[in-house]
């Protein structure tokens, strides 16, 4: 962790606990510490965390001079912008938001891309072209979200209420709810929806380098934590064999492994404000978890099967070894 990170982090966690002044300040200090950005990255990642603590135009003209001073870095800043507008958005600060989609819309324009046709070198028309591609698509992201944008202002001016107002009674509203689901949760290890939470490893990397008392509930390294689960589904598997699918071939209960990721991860923290050192949190995160991933990996696999844990291995030699003899799967 960078001293710029931790700063900000220093100041999410003023803003939790209601400091929002102080918050600021602490945003402020971490950007002039970090000095003069040429890249302009210290500035983007500090004016979300500016926003979140209400200083949606101070956060917007940090993001915009940031850009204004790098004239050919829009493909670089344009996320930072996307992202900053939604989040300006979520906290009902739709003004600032609209100079950020004004931004972003000036910057997809002026980006360097053509057609390509014009240019006696092949290799160089490819590579215009495949540039004008690039840049016809931003062009396109920020049209679309600059209209969607204008659509909520109209929306919220018809309705006559405050965004910013309302903006915090629906971040009440679902931290309400979540404290509500993760306390009716039981401690991770636990299924939800015949689905386990599972960490690959480098995303249990990531979440332990964070939040190392995590590993408390998770697992002291990462094949320890893959042993737990495994462990787990062998144990709960007889249970759910009656209501469960089953492995072709293997007649054993199917379960699915929810693959967690740590920026899904974090971002459920912020809007629900949980905790990540409950273990009751793990497991209310499960129906949050695998929407990134391609591959829902489904237990058990055959035993040839190559393991679900992501190894080489094939799975009797892998995961599936750990499953003690009695259980008839070792």
């Amino acid at each position: 962790m960078t001293p710029l990170q931790a700063r900000l982090q220093a100041a999410q966690v003023l803003i939790e606990a209601g400091l929002r002044d102080d918050a600021i300040a602490v945003v402020r200090q971490a950007v002039q510490a970090a000095g003069h950005d040429a890249d302009g990255s210290a500035r983007m990642t500090a004016a979300p965390v500016l926003a979140d603590a209400g200083a949606a135009d101070e956060a917007a003209a940090l993001a915009i001079a940031a850009v204004r001073e790098r004239p050919g870095s829009e493909y670089q800043l344009f996320g930072h912008l996307l992202e900053l507008s939604v989040s300006l958005v979520g906290d009902g600060h739709l003004a600032q938001a609209t100079r950020i989609a004004d931004e972003m819309a000036a910057s997809a324009a002026s980006m360097p891309g053509s057609d390509g046709r014009f240019h006696l070198d092949a290799a160089v028309r490819a590579v215009n072209a495949r540039a004008g591609e690039l840049k016809a698509k931003i062009v396109t992201i920020a049209e679309m979200a600059r209209e969607e944008l204008m659509e909520i202002r109209r929306q919220a001016e018809g309705e006559g209420a405050d965004p910013v107002e309302a903006a915090a009674r629906r971040r009440l509203a679902v931290r309400r709810d979540a404290a509500a689901e993760i306390d009716a949760q039981r401690p991770w290890p636990a299924l939800v929806d015949d689905r386990l939470l599972w960490w690959p490893r480098a995303e249990y990397g990531r979440l332990v380098g964070q939040v190392p008392e995590v590993a408390d509930i998770l697992g002291s390294t990462w094949r320890e934590h893959t042993a737990r689960v495994e462990s787990f589904l062998a144990a709960a598997a007889p249970a759910t064999a009656g209501a469960a699918a089953t492995t072709p071939g293997t007649g054993a209960a199917q379960m699915l492994l929810a693959h967690a990721d740590f920026a899904r991860f974090v971002a459920y923290l912020q809007n629900t404000g949980a905790s990540p050192r409950l273990s009751t949190v793990q497991t209310a995160f499960t129906r949050h978890a695998g929407a990134g991933y391609a591959y829902p990996a489904r237990w058990p696999p055959g035993r040839r099967f190559p393991c679900w844990c992501g190894s080489p291995k094939k799975y009797q030699r892998c995961c599936g070894a750990l499953v003690s003899k009695g259980n008839g799967r070792r």
